[in-house]
């Protein structure tokens, strides 16, 4: 994420890119062999979520919010339904979600996801955190 942070938003893309192409290569291997971890028909796995995540991250950086909202939607379905909604990195996905509909005016939807990720990060790491 070092090239997102700096503002190199093309070679994050690009690492972003090649990370989620990885995992789509690995993780479809695995379910043509039958893996119990994969859906049939659809390729998921968590680091797919992730890797779409990241990728939402830059378009978000470049102001691109309809695609960043499509891919942490994605990247929110796909980790809600292989780790859990409660989970770390589902309530990251969230609140990437969220950021990018509060650009683009969708501050009611973005309310609601941001009051659920809060929710969630207080039952993970306590009211006192």
């Amino acid at each position: 994420k070092i090239y997102l942070r700096i503002g190199e938003l093309d070679a994050a893309e690009a690492m972003f890119v090649g990370m989620y192409d990885l995992c789509i290569e690995i993780y479809a291997v695995q379910a043509a062999a039958g893996s119990p971890s994969q859906d049939t028909g659809t390729v998921k796995h968590p680091s797919i979520g992730r890797a779409l995540a990241a990728i939402g991250e830059v378009y978000l950086e470049r102001g691109d919010y309809s695609t960043a909202r499509n891919l942490a939607r994605h990247a929110l379905d796909i980790l809600r339904e292989m780790l859990s909604p409660a989970h770390k990195q589902s309530l990251r996905a969230a609140t990437l979600l969220a950021r990018a509909l509060e650009a683009s005016g969708a501050f009611d939807e973005a309310a609601e996801l941001l009051s659920g990720a809060a929710d969630g990060l207080a039952n993970m790491l306590g009211e006192e955190h």
